[in-house]
């Protein structure tokens, strides 16, 4: 019996998504494209491999994802909380406060005030 690129390779599909999500932060992110993209057809195969493998679903990843992205952007004093929610793909600025603070324990904007001067990033 032939085995599947799933039963042979679950850790490599699993990189391959959490790559994919890096390089795409930006975008829509859904389990659909990111599990075609990466040659996964059948989507709840892949939320299940995904979940299996990282212990996170896949949905979550994708916005702790978003939410690291934007933490190094919140030290650029220059970018706005909605400059930066858009760069990183959260479709409004409230979700994007709401994420941050719920992995940070405060706001972007807090963040950005705790951060001494001369370690933000003017960029």
């Amino acid at each position: 019996m032939q085995k599947t690129i799933l039963e042979v390779d679950t850790g490599g599909v699993v990189e391959r998504a959490k790559q994919f999500v890096r390089e795409h932060i930006n975008e829509d992110l859904n389990a659909f494209r990111v599990s075609n993209k990466i040659g996964v057809h059948k989507v709840l195969t892949f939320l299940r491999l995904f979940e299996e493998t990282t212990g996170k679903r896949f949905a979550d990843f994708v916005k702790d994802a978003r939410v690291e992205k934007a933490r190094g952007l919140v030290l650029n004093p220059h970018y706005t909380e909605a400059e930066i929610s858009l760069a990183v793909g959260f479709n409004n600025v409230s979700t994007f406060r709401r994420s941050f603070k719920k992995i940070h324990g405060e706001s972007p904007t807090s963040y950005r005030k705790r951060i001494p001067p001369n370690l933000q990033r003017p960029d």
